[in-house]
């Protein structure tokens, strides 16, 4: 799903993700939770261009609220070098649904998205320690 279908998950994912890479974020200038989900509704709330964000979750029903599974998104930059650009950003699934192969299905679906609708030739990502699953996809910048 599309997070500008669905923009209340972005302080999910703005929490999330700060826990997550904390480090990496201050980097960026973010400093909470809520400065970060503040950027992805300023910015990731695109379905025709990027920087977008998807999130996966379940379905949910009228006694349970759906459950926030995982995100993924595409970005103008990911490091500070501006050489390098569009990049695949913020793979991240909660804990609670590692080991189903949520990530391969995420990285699957921005790709499509990267070369059907926007019409990327090439795109970045930066990992410093899940190399070999990204390696599965194609090149990995290192």
């Amino acid at each position: 799903i599309y997070l500008a279908d669905e923009p209340e998950w972005a302080s999910d994912i703005g929490k999330l993700s700060l826990d997550e890479w904390s480090q990496e974020l201050f980097l960026f200038d973010f400093h909470s939770a809520s400065e970060y989900t503040n950027f992805l509704h300023k910015t990731h709330l695109n379905r025709d261009s990027y920087p977008l964000s998807l999130v996966a979750r379940t379905i949910g029903t009228d006694a349970t609220p759906p459950e926030f599974i995982g995100t993924i998104a595409i970005d103008h930059e990911d490091m500070k070098d501006k050489a390098y650009t569009p990049w695949v950003i913020n793979l991240f699934v909660a804990p609670k649904w590692r080991g189903k192969k949520i990530s391969i299905l995420l990285m699957n679906k921005i790709l499509e998205i990267a070369d059907r609708d926007l019409k990327l030739k090439k795109i970045y990502l930066w990992t410093k320690d899940q190399q070999k699953l990204y390696e599965r996809f194609g090149e990995v910048l290192e």
